[in-house]
């Protein structure tokens, strides 16, 4: 335990990413998705209320590069490697609520 029931945290993520766009225009829908992988990096303290119970602020910065897109339309869908793959990040501050079960 930390100083005044305070309970420092920290977590580690990898996963894969999804993103999609769809568009409709005359009547035929095509629909674009990019994927690849992710990493993130996440960590906080929380303070026990009442119980099983805790609360607090927590920070999570994840990066992430797609490598790959589809394409989906009505007449058939296709994939490909990106070319010029980029790094992209996300930065989340938000509060965290926990229940010890």
């Amino acid at each position: 335990l930390g100083r005044a029931g305070i309970v420092p945290w920290a977590g580690l993520g990898l996963g894969w990413q999804w993103t999609s766009r769809s568009r409709e225009r005359l009547g035929n829908e095509t629909t674009f998705t990019w994927s690849g992988a992710e990493l993130s990096l996440q960590g906080g303290a929380e303070w026990p209320l009442a119980g099983r119970y805790s609360l607090g602020p927590f920070l999570s910065i994840a990066l992430g590069r797609y490598g790959r897109v589809a394409l989906d339309t009505p007449e058939g869908s296709a994939s490909a490697e990106i070319g010029s793959k980029a790094v992209h990040a996300f930065i989340h501050v938000g509060v965290r609520g926990k229940v010890d079960l």
